[in-house]
């Protein structure tokens, strides 16, 4: 849990929430259909960091395994989720959902 102070640590905790292995990152994402350009579209994922924090891995790469997902306390806190952190609390919710 990232509990310093500093101006950069106190940012992030307002952003991303308190866990240091945990983040997000706005991905890109592109679509090509036929006929038309490709469409690039910015798409918040999670990632979490392994290695003290040299390699990242998507949590989508974890085919089978647990992921835990803490819920957040406050109803203040849950206005900054965006959409990716509430449709992984509902994974982590169900006990019947694998992914």
């Amino acid at each position: 849990i990232n509990d310093r102070n500093d101006p950069f640590s106190r940012v992030r905790r307002f952003l991303a929430g308190p866990f240091e292995h945990v983040f997000m990152y706005m991905g890109r994402l592109g679509l090509i259909r036929d006929g038309y350009s490709s469409e690039m579209w910015n798409v918040p994922m999670l990632f979490e960091s392994y290695g003290r924090g040299a390699c990242l891995r998507s949590l989508s790469e974890r085919y089978g395994q647990e992921v835990v997902v803490m819920r957040l306390k406050s109803e203040s806190d849950r206005k900054r989720i965006p959409r990716v952190l509430e449709e992984a609390i509902k994974l982590a919710s169900d006990s019947q959902s694998y992914y």
